[in-house]
């Protein structure tokens, strides 16, 4: 079992769902840490800017909980500030800092 963020999953579904305003998804993936197999894999497996990035994010935080790396809505933004998303970043606006537990499924 993991404590998530309720802002972090809220901030994640809002790239995901605007993952068209990320100019470029494998940049975004190199600074999110993936690696070029992750990152060749996800382009294999799916199609479109939106779906890649939207899996980026999920193989992302999959990594991120394995590893005990911190999980916050302020990780992410910043790393959508380095990739020039700036408008998707500003779409997003913290609000609850409520918990709840969710189970990773592999």
């Amino acid at each position: 079992m993991v404590y998530v963020d309720l802002a972090f999953r809220r901030a994640l579904a809002t790239v995901a769902r605007n993952g068209h305003l990320v100019s470029d998804w494998t940049l975004l993936c190199r600074y999110l840490g993936l690696d070029d197999l992750e990152i060749e894999t996800i382009a294999y497996r799916y199609t479109g800017a939106r779906e890649r990035c939207h899996q980026s994010l999920i193989r992302w935080t999959e990594l991120a909980v394995s590893s005990g790396q911190h999980l916050g809505v302020n990780v992410l933004l910043q790393v959508l500030r380095r990739c020039n998303s700036h408008q998707l970043a500003g779409l997003y606006h913290q609000s609850s800092s409520t918990f709840f537990v969710v189970q990773l499924v592999s």
